[in-house]
């Protein structure tokens, strides 16, 4: 069976890895299941396998969500647009997998706003990644708009959340309330990617972990010896979640 793009592209992902590790001189993740230690306490994986669940998280959870709140038949109908043969619900999926891989230029750095997002867009346009979308058969318009999906993956978490955990707001009640509306409408101004921002912005959500509760963290904390600090992402999903279908309702 042939496999998509998007697909072929995730099997090609730990070499892709270990190259970029290996040229860059960054040792560390020549383990493309390395798990940089500044990101356990809101990530269960690594950049791999991270990956690997936002994709599945696009092709099945997500679906879930976006049904429930009403939402998916007009993300299909945003999706169905073509940038030359091939619809944006393609393209998107094929950005998945090159999403985080500036995470690998950050290792080590210790600021708060890393730019992670901009180190993958710069990735994405050196001759290395550029020529496997290219063999791919990906114009330069297509790979334009697979780095802008990339470019804008984080807005939601940078510019809403980081600022609602400073003020010490990030909580269900809030989240809720006019300022927060407020905040995401200036967010989804003059953005030409602002569905694909609430869309990554909800399966980055549900790929950062399995597990969905504080029960179940418990469990799987004695099971599995989880390191401790996971219960930060725990804690955040269900506001992170209400925070996703706020911002959908305005996007869409």
């Amino acid at each position: 069976m042939n496999l998509t793009i998007a697909e072929s592209l995730e099997s090609e992902l730990p070499l892709i890895i270990s190259q970029i590790a290996r040229s860059k001189g960054i040792e560390d993740y020549n383990n493309p299941y390395f798990s940089d230690p500044r990101l356990k306490k809101w990530h269960q994986y690594g950049i791999l396998k991270h990956s690997k669940k936002v994709r599945e998280a696009y092709l099945g959870e997500a679906n879930d969500f976006l049904r429930q709140w009403g939402f998916y038949s007009k993300v299909e109908d945003y999706f169905k647009s073509k940038i030359g043969n091939r619809t944006k619900k393609e393209l998107f999926e094929i950005s998945i997998p090159l999403h985080d891989l500036g995470k690998i230029l950050c290792l080590g750095v210790l600021g708060e706003d890393r730019a992670h997002e901009s180190q993958s867009v710069a990735l994405m346009r050196e001759d290395e990644i550029k020529g496997i979308l290219t063999n791919y058969g990906l114009a330069a318009q297509q790979q334009e708009y697979l780095a802008g999906c990339v470019e804008n993956h984080e807005i939601i978490a940078k510019q809403v959340r980081r600022d609602l955990r400073h003020k010490k707001k990030f909580e269900l009640e809030y989240v809720v309330g006019e300022e927060v509306k407020q905040i995401c409408l200036s967010v989804l101004e003059n953005n030409s990617f602002k569905v694909e921002a609430g869309l990554f912005f909800l399966c980055d959500t549900l790929g950062k972990t399995e597990i969905r509760s504080m029960e179940e963290f418990a469990k799987y904390f004695r099971q599995k010896n989880l390191n401790s600090e996971l219960q930060n992402a725990v804690r955040q999903f269900p506001i992170s979640l209400e925070l996703a279908k706020i911002y959908l309702s305005l996007a869409l």
